[in-house]
């Protein structure tokens, strides 16, 4: 049962990881009637309350330009919460940064705690293709990106760059079981959401709200690098083309449209199976941690 909210706070937090399906179980959730999702994902405020985000990087200020840091500023985002029984927030940087968890203890001790984990292999180079995705990325080869990562964490580029460093699950999630008591904190794993149905049951019996298969997850961001970063720039409105188009375009078309161009523009390129056996064997003591802490098998991630 999930208590009543503090202030105006939310009493439920998808703290990520990145790339997990984080975005598709928040839109889920804020179609939902009993739940207030609020109109801001990634807020990042706990993150930001328990220290200072470094956003050094290319474009960083910018493209994390909607990030909350006052406290006022953050309730705010749910003042239009009405009567429904949870409402929540999603950060997937709460996860990641250090003092998170007990930033959100102090704040709203009673909340309930959703993560998801993914391979971790695979979930840093999807992090890595939205940064190509995006047109930010300059490094064609995921393995120089990962060489390259503790320069730029050095130079203080922000955390939308960590590609490997956001693969490292343990130390975040330890501070959610130690700063929360039992049932509090749910984890799930990417492989979950194969079987919505039953994922959207376990989902609502943790928050304690009927469950609604019929409101579907979708697949609202995929992952891939653009075949024609001109057309991928055009339809998102990422050059002067493409802010034209958006002009002009009623707002379901250009829906309709994008949708179309992330399901026909974007490719996975293969990786090397060389990398991918030094990125297994690095990330095995991180999880075979997790997979005590959480006890689940996840043999297959090895």
């Amino acid at each position: 049962m999930l208590t009543p909210r503090v202030s105006r706070l939310p009493n439920a937090l998808i703290i990520g990881a990145p790339r997990c399906g984080t975005t598709s179980v928040h839109a889920h959730l804020a179609l939902h009637p009993d739940v207030y999702a609020g109109p801001t994902k990634e807020p990042q405020y706990f993150a930001s309350e328990a220290q200072e985000l470094r956003l050094e990087g290319p474009n960083d200020r910018q493209a994390l330009s909607h990030l909350v840091t006052r406290y006022e500023d953050y309730e705010r985002l749910f003042e239009g919460a009405k009567d429904q029984r949870v409402v929540i927030e999603a950060s997937t940087t709460y996860i990641y940064f250090p003092g998170t968890a007990r930033a959100i203890q102090r704040r709203i001790p009673h909340c309930k705690v959703i993560a998801i984990l993914r391979d971790p292999v695979a979930r840093a180079y999807s992090d890595y293709l939205r940064q190509r995705r995006n047109g930010e990325e300059p490094l064609a080869d995921f393995g120089q990106a990962l060489r390259q990562e503790p320069e730029r964490i050095a130079s203080g580029w922000a955390y939308r760059w960590h590609y490997y460093r956001r693969s490292l699950y343990y130390e975040g999630l330890k501070e959610y079981f130690d700063a929360f008591p039992s049932g509090a904190v749910k984890v799930f794993l990417f492989e979950d959401l194969y079987d919505q149905d039953r994922f959207i049951i376990d989902l609502s019996a943790f928050l304690g709200i009927e469950p609604r298969p019929d409101l579907g997850l979708g697949r609202l961001n995929p992952g891939g690098e653009p075949r024609s970063q001109t057309l991928h720039r055009t339809a998102f409105g990422m050059n002067p083309a493409g802010k034209a188009f958006r002009r002009v375009v009623p707002e379901a078309a250009l829906r309709r449209v994008r949708q179309w161009v992330l399901s026909t523009n974007l490719r996975k390129p293969n990786l090397d199976p060389e990398l991918v056996a030094d990125l297994r064997s690095d990330f095995r003591p991180d999880v075979e941690r997790v997979q005590e802490l959480i006890g689940r098998d996840l043999r297959h991630w090895l």
